[in-house]
């Protein structure tokens, strides 16, 4: 008997898919813990109505008023008691809103496959929660859903297992896990005795590709079912990059997620943006200024991003100070939203933009790169937000970002779109 039980994570549950035969939760619950010292501290059970009568027959009623099979598990081997009720049997809705009996229809698998990835979505949300996913029981397709959310949403020291039962048990009547002292149980085809306490369950760690850390957030943060969550996915991977900048909301609208900046964060965003659209070369201050670098002509290109269409009419005519008057006019005059029609207020541009000019951009250059960079990743996940964050211009030969060289958007233009 294993003599450590580590438990790296407040508490560890078990989700497991289920059907006629519910001896896996038990067969589970048995190789984590002699395979991996893992004690469990909840199991929840994703099955149809038939599967929930045998999983409460089978689980939680001994005979005779003794214990059931997981109870017992847990007194022959001295394990923390599991909570576990008729609560933790969790029966799929169908297509039409009631429980699913057997899962044969097309509209059936649709709600089972979108039932469960909305569970591992939800339950991977908690963050004092270590899950174990089980794919030993259900049908094909309830294993499949199940490993498949546990690859969209699965976390770091989140486990996907299996379980093999050695032969003949995996057919012996009433055989659940082996049992440390003698116990004769009969086959259900031959009618043969066999001993559970010679039967061998081995626990399988599968290994699975986790995507989680690569998925807009959004993906995550959704409720959308097994369906939409992939589609979602696939456009995001595959499909035609798209960002539009909204002037009048300050915002950026990337693979169809909305960002809502601060004026400072949009207009230093558009610039960039503005200048892949004019097919232009970067200008050279768009590299991290030095103290010497003159940088009137990057703050009006700043500014402009700012101005109200009619007052950029006026940008070659007002001196700095008289465009900073103007952007901070035109933003005290207008109400922005943000989330659900919540208003924000934006604050004004500091004074120091128009009798500062190169300590200004100088000391906010880095900051506006990285506060910009820090909500494209937070809505889109790193491998899709890198492709919408201004980077490096890469040496010709090697390929590699060159440190202190210029900034631009890898973007085609065809890509971008101003509403303005």
């Amino acid at each position: 008997m294993p003599k450590n039980k580590p438990k790296p994570h407040p508490e560890t549950w078990l989700v497991a898919v289920t059907g006629e035969s519910p001896a896996v939760v038990t067969e589970s619950v048995y190789g984590l813990y002699f395979d991996k010292q893992i004690t469990l501290d909840r199991i929840l059970i994703i099955t149809t109505t038939r599967g929930a009568a045998q999983a409460e027959n089978q689980l939680l009623l001994g005979e005779d008023g003794k214990p059931g099979p997981l109870e017992q598990l847990c007194l022959d081997y001295n394990l923390p008691r599991i909570p576990f009720s008729k609560k933790d049997i969790l029966v799929v809705p169908g297509e039409n809103g009631e429980p699913v009996d057997d899962a044969r229809s097309l509209g059936d698998q649709r709600a089972l496959a979108d039932f469960i990835t909305q569970k591992v979505r939800e339950l991977t949300r908690l963050s004092n929660v270590r899950l174990v996913a089980s794919l030993a029981g259900g049908r094909k397709t309830m294993t499949f859903f199940l490993g498949y959310a546990m690859s969209l949403f699965g976390r770091p020291g989140d486990l996907l297992t299996h379980v093999l039962v050695s032969d003949p048990y995996e057919h012996v009547r009433n055989f659940y896990y082996p049992t440390p002292q003698p116990k004769k149980l009969e086959h259900r085809h031959t009618k043969e005795d066999y001993d559970s306490a010679k039967a061998k369950v081995t626990l399988v760690d599968i290994p699975f590709v986790r995507m989680r850390e690569e998925m807009p957030a959004n993906i995550i943060q959704d409720d959308h079912g097994y369906t939409q969550t992939v589609d979602n996915l696939n456009r995001s991977l595959t499909g035609k990059r798209s960002a539009v900048l909204n002037r009048y909301t300050l915002s950026l609208e990337l693979e169809g997620q909305r960002i809502y900046l601060s004026a400072s964060e949009y207009a230093f965003y558009a610039m960039f943006a503005r200048s892949v659209i004019k097919g232009t070369s970067p200008n050279p201050l768009f590299a991290k200024p030095k103290p010497d670098d003159e940088v009137y002509d990057l703050i009006i290109a700043y500014l402009d991003e700012l101005l109200a269409p009619n007052q950029r009419e006026k940008i070659e005519e007002w001196s700095v100070t008289e465009l900073v008057d103007g952007v901070n006019e035109r933003l005290e005059d207008m109400d922005y939203l943000k989330e659900a029609g919540k208003k924000r207020q934006m604050p004004k541009l500091h004074d120091e933009i128009a009798n500062q000019l190169k300590d200004w951009y100088f000391t906010n250059f880095s900051q506006l790169l990285t506060r910009v960079k820090r909500e494209i990743i937070k809505a889109l996940g790193i491998t899709l937000g890198e492709l919408y964050v201004p980077q490096l211009e890469p040496n010709p030969v090697t390929g590699k970002r060159r440190p202190n060289s210029i900034y631009r958007l890898e973007l085609d233009p065809v890509c971008i779109q101003f509403i303005e």
